[in-house]
């Protein structure tokens, strides 16, 4: 970029510094100094030609240079051709082998004249001719101005007077004769040129006297509705178009604007369609008039057609110009303005004034961004807009917009956002387990709408207009319409060729990836519904909130649902990525618990999209509908695909201000060309300067810029889909081309999915120390295989043990099995026949960073409660004399070296506790936690892919930096960031946690403390600092706590971005350290295989999920590899794309100014 500032710069100063008006005797090469002799050659009675006779000067400083020039090789360019001529080489030195153009009059009467090229080799007198090799002749209709000679016929008179100068009058009269041409317009009043002008008089007046009219019928409403009310509905006519008005419960302002239908609308807006046409066919009827395809000419070609011509071509840009400007307006123009309570349509402005934009120390960006706000004189809001028709649907005014239905409010005077809750609480949405009425269901139908978010694909002449709506492609029509017209036709097509496979190109790859969201989005299903106290058979589209239905297996869910009975396996791929099957379970009976569906609550939602599977257990499973439509999960994240938040790259910023430099050079460049042109190059027709202008500007603002741009995406996209890696929007592709920083998740995706288990490292209860590791668990004590058997969430589909990778493991470690039955608490079984059943399951809480459960022994009715969970978090609800003093350096080895290392506790209720006892004990997690006695820890290996490492070394051989953002352990973190080469084997690793006093639930939180991971050693925070501001070789890793904290205080962006490990982070963790990346300006990736993961695949940059499907709403990018290898190939595209589409723009922008100073322009 600073490189083509500089070159635009020095260009400018150049073009400036010329003198247009300097004297052309002043050159050494002008033809004066060839001491010239003028002849006057007649071909016949009323055609004449000037003939020269040029010599190579002699004497002077210049002397030298001229016999050098003169001696060089050539070619006699004829027949005409525009590049390189196949005739044959000669040098004026060498008598017998000059060629030269030879002009023979045939017939002295017509004037014909036949020319051919005429070479010594062939010719014997030419030789003798062509002794002097001093002499050039040529004459002003020599093509190229090649060497020539006297033509043969002709009647030739000598110019010169006795003094050696030429007689200027005999000179200025030895021309033509004109010809009395006759043209079919002369004066621009005929009757052609009369009808023309009527149409357009026509449709300038229709236009005004709509706008009139459409003035006429707002004041009317007005003062309709002043005289109803003096703060009624005149506040919203009154009001300028793009005020703000929002709604008590809308979450974002809405400018709304009512509009009706007008057949006098419609009839000018047809007319004005025509008109628009119309302009292009003039253009081209001018062009074709240049080119003889009218006997006789329309406009005498020598004046009239190029000042027609200019005339046309502007009238056209301008009108151009003014529909692609408010195109987005141009249609409700043609209809009447309405109140919002009896208009037809409304037209919809969602103001959305949030934009990501990359950090750019520059302040190009900046400068942009306040410049088009500066020229935003209307005060247009920025966001999606869209005119919608209203509908009556059960004597309500409703619109559909952005696939939410708004209802008229009459108190508002505005559409206002409709939503239906069923309850804040689990006793609330058990409540609706009677399932609703049909008059209930219909009333809420008209309210909430279709349980769709069906989007439609556009008609193929709607993406056509898109396409070619832009100011871009109305610039490059404008250029190829001179080309056209001023003989530049064979470029011209070609140019055009090129640009309109770019659109179809261009055209193809946006429907595609519209048909792949069409298809993602269209769904439909039978569902069994309760409706007036019977099961029915509905199409899903017409489910509300609040409906009971019965959810069977091996069915794609159509809205998101709340389980009221039975348990589940659901499939979540589609949303999250995460290919294991997540166990669902009913809601509790009469509970007051807040139910959040995206925390606690999860485990009792079914989502829109996601597939339930087969348990095998045939258990008739109901649900009630919490939300439909675009309210769902799935419609959510449609909607963020379909409507994201805008992002402005700085490179796209850096380009519009290149392209003004460049049209500012231009304009330069074309006042000084055409000073030159109307002075010393005597051009008589002004206006075919104005060609010359736009050849000019088309030269250094190249009419492809955006087609080179684009090339390089759709080629690296098409080179992505060949390797299994998909993306909806083609354009981040670039983007990865920039990144910077590219953040990992661990498990399953620097690591492999599974984890091996490895043993069980009990605590000796009497010397509180810790026993040696143990695989296999007959070793164990009996309460030790009772808590590994029973502290999971697993579930069972078809026989197979589904749920978390880790706990199934476990689980079968063990040999025990798991007894599910329809309305019952699923049971474990020991090889003994011991069995325990669940009494309740409190699933993993990221914020707890454990689970619990509490079961009973069938027999005996001994309860015990076990709780897994990080060995960190253990240690803290574990009392602590039950944890061996060694328990931190123990646990850290075992990570250190690799391991996924958990706690385990337990603790033993009263088995005398009635249930009411038991009910009061577990409506309180906190209590559940306490006085826990720890039993040991359980291990697991996890190990990396095979290739991580070689996909790391790569990266970091780019320049880009990897960083990794786990929810596990940090010593573990550091066992696998040295692994794979994320972190020098022999750099230090210095690891912030958040010291902690006291136990259990009293866990106190201290100060940061920052450790050396190998040696242990405390180092204070300030020479952490330094350490890291001198570049020693030193890596940081962090804790979720410190994290939050050092962020907190605004520590995290000083060190940020030498810290290579996040450890313990929750999911919104996770969200906040790429963002934090991203806001400190650096272009940042995030790779995960979805779950946890999701949010931040989400913001990033550049997100890649590795996940099994096509194309889906995690993130940007679809890798079905499941290898971070991926990662490597999109950047790498990225780069390859935008290097293409650099050097292809820095080529045609050097170009373009080089191009200016040449003279083959056309003529």
């Amino acid at each position: 970029m600073r490189e083509l500032l500089v070159l635009i710069f020095t260009l400018v100063v150049t073009l400036v510094g010329v003198d247009a008006a300097a004297n052309p005797m002043g050159y050494p090469a002008c033809p004066q100094h060839h001491q010239p002799e003028f002849y006057c050659c007649s071909t016949s009675s009323t055609t004449r030609e000037v003939y020269t006779k040029f010599r190579r000067p002699t004497g002077g400083s210049y002397e030298d240079d001229y016999k050098t020039g003169w001696a060089q090789p050539r070619q006699v360019n004829f027949p005409y051709v525009r590049y390189s001529p196949d005739s044959p080489v000669f040098t004026y030195a060498d008598a017998k082998s000059v060629c030269r153009i030879q002009s023979v009059v045939i017939d002295f009467q017509t004037g014909e004249l036949q020319q051919k090229l005429q070479c010594s080799s062939e010719n014997v007198s030419l030789v003798e001719d062509s002794q002097d090799a001093s002499i050039f002749w040529t004459s002003p209709s020599n093509p190229r101005n090649n060497n020539a000679s006297f033509p043969i016929g002709a009647q030739c008179i000598s110019l010169m007077l006795s003094d050696g100068s030429v007689d200027e009058e005999k000179k200025n009269s030895c021309k033509s004769d004109q010809k009395d041409e006759h043209f079919q317009i002369t004066n621009f009043g005929e009757p052609p040129l009369v009808g023309v002008y009527f149409v357009y008089l026509v449709c300038f007046a229709l236009l005004t006297f709509w706008n009139f009219h459409r003035q006429m019928i707002y004041r009317k409403n007005c003062t309709v509705m002043d005289d109803k009310s003096s703060s009624g509905m005149s506040d919203i006519l009154s009001r300028t178009k793009y005020e703000l008005i929002s709604a008590d419960n809308s979450e974002s302002q809405l400018v709304q604007t009512g509009y009706s239908f007008s057949s006098l609308g419609r009839i000018v807006f047809v007319y004005f369609v025509m008109a628009t046409v119309l302009l292009h066919i003039l253009l081209i009827i001018v062009i074709c008039d240049y080119y003889d395809c009218f006997t006789p000419h329309l406009f005498d070609p020598l004046s009239a057609s190029a000042t027609v011509f200019f005339l046309v071509w502007l009238i056209a840009a301008v009108w151009l110009i003014t529909i692609v400007v408010y195109q987005q307006d141009l249609v409700n123009f043609f209809r009447t303005p309405s109140s919002l309570n009896n208009c037809e349509f409304a037209h919809m402005v969602k103001n959305d004034d949030t934009e990501i934009m990359l950090t750019d120390p520059t302040g190009v960006s900046f400068l942009v961004a306040k410049v088009e706000n500066w020229l935003n004189i209307s005060g247009k809001l920025r966001g999606f807009q869209e005119t919608v028709r209203v509908e009556v649907i059960g004597g309500k005014r409703v619109v559909d917009f952005q696939h939410l239905r708004y209802i008229y409010n009459e108190e508002l005077r505005q559409f206002a956002p409709t939503e239906i809750s069923i309850g804040h609480t689990y006793g609330d949405i058990g409540a609706g387990i009677s399932g609703l009425t049909t008059i209930e269901a219909q009333k809420r139908l008209q309210t909430i709408g279709l349980n769709t978010v069906d989007v439609d694909m556009p008609s193929l002449f709607t993406s056509v207009l898109h396409e070619f709506l832009t100011l871009f492609y109305i610039y490059q029509i404008m250029c190829y319409y001179v080309w056209y017209y001023f003989t530049y036709w064979n470029m011209g097509i070609v140019m055009t060729l090129v640009v309109l496979g770019t659109a179809v190109i261009n055209i193809y790859t946006k429907r595609k990836m519209q048909a792949a969201i069409v298809k993602m989005t269209r769904y439909r299903t039978e569902v069994s519904v309760f409706r007036d106290n019977h099961w029915l058979k509905l199409e899903s589209s017409q489910l509300v909130p609040g409906d009971l239905i019965n959810v069977p297996e091996n069915w794609i869910l159509p809205c998101d649902l709340v389980i009221v009975k039975g348990s589940t396996v659901c499939d979540e791929s589609m949303l999250t990525g995460e290919s294991m099957p997540v166990q669902k379970s009913p809601i509790p009976d009469h509970s007051n618990t807040i139910y959040d569906s995206e925390g606690r609550g999860k485990k009792h939602t079914l989502f829109s999209g996601t597939l339930v599977l087969s348990s095998g257990r045939n258990e008739e499973i109901h649900a009630v509908v919490l939300t439909t439509g675009a309210h769902t999960t799935k419609g959510q994240l449609i909607q963020s695909i379909l409507f994201p938040v805008p992002m402005r790259f700085k490179y796209d910023e850096h380009l519009k201000a290149l392209i003004v430099l460049l049209l500012i050079y231009s304009s330069i460049a074309c006042v000084i060309g055409i000073s030159f042109l109307l002075s010393n190059g005597k051009l008589n027709n002004k206006t075919t300067a104005f060609c010359y202008c736009i050849f000019m500007i088309s030269a250094v603002v190249s009419p492809l810029l955006p087609v080179v741009i684009t090339v390089g995406q759709v080629n690296a996209a098409t080179r992505l889909q060949k390797k299994g890696i998909f993306s909806l929007n083609v354009k981040r592709i670039s983007l990865c081309g920039k990144v910077r920083v590219f953040c990992f998740d661990k498990t399953g995706t620097l690591t492999k999915q599974g984890l091996d288990y490895l043993g069980f490292q009990s605590v000796d209860m009497i010397s509180n120390s810790f026993l040696p590791i143990s695989k296999d668990t007959n070793n164990l004590m009996e309460v030790t295989k009772c808590a590994l058997a029973t502290c999971h969430s697993v579930g069972s589909l078809d026989g197979k043990l589904v749920g978390n990778e880790v706990e199934v493991r476990m689980f079968e470690a063990t040999g025990w099995k798991l007894l599910e039955r329809e309305g019952a608490q699923p049971v474990v079984k020991s090889p003994t026949g011991d069995e325990f059943e669940f009494i309740k399951r409190f699933d993993f809480d990221h914020h707890r960073m454990s689970m619990s459960v509490v079961v009973r022994h069938r027999i005996t009715g001994r309860l015990l409660v076990f709780c897994k969970g990080s060995y960190e978090r253990m240690q803290q609800l574990s009392k602590p004399d039950s944890v061996p003093s060694e328990y931190k350096e123990v646990a850290d080895g075992l990570a250190r070296n690799g391991c996924y290392v958990l706690g385990l506790s337990y603790r033993e209720l009263p088995s005398n506790w009635s249930n009411q006892k038991i009910d009061e004990f577990l409506s309180d997690r906190d209590k559940v936690d306490e006085n826990l006695s720890l039993l040991g820890l359980i291990l697991f290996r996890n190990e990396l892919k095979e290739d991580t490492k070689d996909a790391i070394k790569q990266l970091k051989s780019g320049d880009i930096r990897v960083v990794m953002i786990t929810g596990d352990n940090a010593m573990c973190g550091c066992y696998i960031a040295r692994n794979s080469g994320m972190v020098v084997p022999d750099s230090r690793v210095i690891l912030a946690d958040i010291e902690r006093t006291g136990s259990g639930v009293n866990t106190k939180l201290g100060q940061v403390e920052w450790r050396d991971v190998d040696s242990g050693a405390v180092i204070d925070y300030q020479t952490v600092k330094n350490m890291t501001t001198n570049g020693e070789d030193v890596e940081l890793a962090v804790t979720g706590a410190v994290f939050n904290r050092l962020k907190d205080s605004s520590e995290m962006t000083q060190i940020l971005f030498h810290v290579r490990i996040f450890s313990r982070m929750t999911p919104d963790d996770k969200v906040e350290c790429v963002k934090m990346h991203m806001e400190a300006g650096a272009v940042t990736g995030m790779c995960g295989d979805g779950g946890n993961d999701c949010g931040a695949l989400r913001i990033a940059h550049v997100g890649i999920a590795l996940s099994d499907t096509d194309a889906s709403v995690v993130s940007p990018f679809t890798s079905k590899p499941k290898t971070i290898h991926s990662v490597v190939d999109i950047c790498r595209e990225g780069r390859c794309s935008l290097a293409t589409s650099f050097a292809s723009v820095k080529f045609l922008i050097m170009y373009g100014p080089m191009d200016l100073h040449s003279s083959d322009y056309p003529t």
